[in-house]
């Protein structure tokens, strides 16, 4: 990563990321009527819950519309579902003035061609290692986890590791969890 993007992780206030390719493989299982499985990977779901309680807002931005997709951001008390959205960067930048956070203080995570716009704007730009390459030149980090494989845990690792938030987070959850015990 360059000096430039290290500065942009110190003020990432908002995750947003795309689901299909990203916090799930990319395969979609149709069924009969309206059947439709995903696979999300439950550490991924911690990375998220562990961010959340950093205080970053956390949303899902898909163009596909998926009653999944709801059910898993519903799950992990998400600030965000946007579905059925063809033009992140104009969702992102509604987000932006809605939330009062600066587009250089958002880091958003894409893995194909229509999230280009919209990693080409954000503060802290993120993909997983089997991206195409067009998308991968276009952001300032790539997981070396392939989507839905905890290539979201890695990027927020590596946005909260950087503003010193990771382990402390990860201490406190586990000394609230011994408390309860």
């Amino acid at each position: 990563m360059s000096n430039q993007t290290n500065s942009n992780l110190d003020n990432i206030q908002a995750i947003i990321m795309d689901v299909d390719g990203v916090l799930t493989d990319g395969t979609i299982y149709l069924g009969n009527g309206n059947t439709e499985l995903r696979a999300f990977h439950a550490r991924d779901g911690m990375a998220i819950n562990i961010a959340r309680r950093c205080g970053i807002k956390i949303g899902f931005l898909s163009s596909r519309k998926s009653a999944v997709v709801q059910r898993r951001g519903e799950e992990l008390q998400i600030d965000y579902i946007f579905q059925g959205v063809n033009n992140k960067l104009s969702k992102l930048l509604e987000i932006s003035v809605s939330e009062n956070i600066p587009l250089t203080n958002i880091c958003f995570i894409g893995d194909d061609i229509i999230d280009m716009p919209a990693l080409k704007q954000v503060g802290f730009s993120a993909t997983v290692c089997d991206a195409p390459d067009e998308v991968k030149s276009c952001t300032s980090f790539t997981s070396s986890y392939p989507g839905g494989k905890e290539a979201v845990r890695d990027i927020i690792r590596c946005i909260l590791t950087h503003q010193n938030k990771w382990k402390r987070t990860i201490d406190s959850m586990i000394r609230d969890w011994e408390t309860e015990a």
